[in-house]
């Protein structure tokens, strides 16, 4: 609450959104403010920079490190996130709903896991999962998404995937991926490996199924990619006869 960094105790609603909205728009400046320059324009504001939260955090540091140094973007981020570099969040979800979107022809749908709703007598319940308000991206050049389409395809016929693909009745799209993770893992108190990533969609020239698979510290994103063929072959009925799969394992003593 920054309430409790203002040093005028009675401000009313009005003034401390404005305050908010001034903080706020720092983000839209072209040069990212320093820390100096954060607690100059704070005390300016009447907000105390120095005051500190239960962690031992001053606001000005807040401000500085956690929302102005994230949330600014320039013409490097893009740059960045153009080739898969940067810091980036997304479940396995919003990746293969992505990955939908880029070619189907740039419609985007809501994505629902659940397909419908019963009491326990089995009566359906209403329910509104808002696939139907799908809507087409807007981009400067709609050939764009086709261009993505062939390197994906690439992916599969030449690129990283290649070998897994190989001998697959239908051809494929898709791209491998290795995220690092520079957090410490705490049971052995370094970084964790990079996260395997595979996404795909097949089959190529007429699109039925987009595909997302991560696996925690996988190491690269060859070895998930795998685990997406198995899905794709199944979905599309490819696995035509049982096999059985013989292992052998014991337990960890």
């Amino acid at each position: 609450d920054l309430r409790n960094y203002v040093k005028q105790e009675d401000i009313s609603e009005k003034d401390l959104q404005d305050i908010i909205d001034t903080i706020v728009s720092w983000v839209e400046l072209e040069e990212i403010l320093t820390r100096s320059e954060v607690i100059e324009k704070l005390s300016k504001l009447g907000v105390d920079p120095y005051k500190e939260n239960d962690k031992g955090i001053n606001i000005a540091d807040i401000i500085k490190y956690s929302y102005l140094n994230q949330a600014s973007w320039k013409q490097a981020d893009t740059l960045n996130i153009a080739i898969g570099q940067g810091h980036n969040a997304y479940t396995p979800i919003q990746i293969a709903n992505y990955i939908a979107t880029l070619v189907n022809g740039g419609i985007r749908h809501k994505v629902s896991v659940i397909d419908k709703i019963e009491t326990y007598n089995g009566e359906i319940v209403d329910y509104n999962d808002g696939r139907e308000d799908a809507y087409r991206i807007k981009l400067k050049d709609y050939s764009y998404l086709d261009e993505v389409k062939k390197g994906m395809g690439l992916v599969t016929t030449e690129g990283t995937a290649r070998s897994i693909f190989k001998n697959f009745p239908v051809k494929v799209g898709g791209k491998t991926g290795t995220a690092q993770n520079k957090s410490i893992n705490p049971v052995t108190g370094k970084e964790y490996d990079p996260y395997a990533w595979f996404v795909g969609f097949a089959p190529y020239d007429d699109p039925q199924i987009a595909v997302a698979v991560v696996i925690f510290q996988g190491g690269h994103g060859g070895y998930a990619a795998p685990v997406a063929k198995e899905i794709i072959a199944q979905y599309l009925g490819l696995n035509s006869k049982d096999e059985e799969f013989v292992y052998k394992n014991k337990l960890v003593r």
